[in-house]
């Protein structure tokens, strides 16, 4: 009797779906997303101060007006999470320096997930502390805590939360490029 092997598709989309959650998980904590304090955390973030509190009692996941680079990440945050959840690796790429490491693995990453036909909507990065370590007209470098606090990969039919993960600590280097600031390396 002769075996007759069926072809295969694929996984199933839950597996895909589980797998690249786990891969943008591991793409956002190299890459700086968001701002928020963590009320829950006993860190206490750097950038908050006695007369402005760095959570929002009526939103936890507000970000303070505050100096040092913090306006920076929020753009950043904000302009990545919608490239994201658009699928447009023009406007992620517009966020990083040409040549940049961090900015193509990023791009990469999104460009699999677009022609799986995947989206990753609302992720969202919880910022523990940030220090502003060094500072010039045209550079600055930023050391980062963060963990992922949100997020759904979706195909459209379903979609699966992204898993929160551990903090993280991110030296991060930015340059001012035509008046952006723009991410040029996330190391660690």
């Amino acid at each position: 009797m002769k075996h007759v092997a069926r072809h295969r598709t694929g996984p199933p989309v839950a597996v895909l779906l589980a797998v690249l959650a786990s891969a943008v998980v591991v793409a956002a904590a190299v890459v700086v997303t968001g701002l928020i304090g963590d009320p829950a955390s006993e860190a206490t973030p750097r950038y908050a101060t006695p007369d402005e509190p760095a959570v929002s009692p009526e939103d936890p996941l507000a970000v303070p007006d505050t100096p040092d680079g913090l306006d920076m990440l929020r753009d950043f945050d904000a302009a990545r999470s919608q490239a994201w959840a658009e699928g447009d690796a023009a406007a992620l790429t517009a966020l990083y320096t040409e040549g940049s490491t961090t900015g193509e693995r990023d791009v990469a990453m999104l460009s699999r997930y677009v022609d799986r036909g995947l989206r990753v909507e609302g992720l969202r990065t919880q910022v523990l502390s940030a220090e502003m370590r060094r500072a010039t007209p045209v550079r600055r470098v930023l050391v980062v805590t963060d963990r992922v606090a949100g997020g759904e990969v979706t195909d459209g039919a379903s979609s699966r939360a992204l898993p929160d993960d551990a903090a993280t600590t991110h030296r991060t280097t930015w340059r001012l490029v035509e008046g952006r600031w723009l991410l040029a390396r996330v190391g660690g």
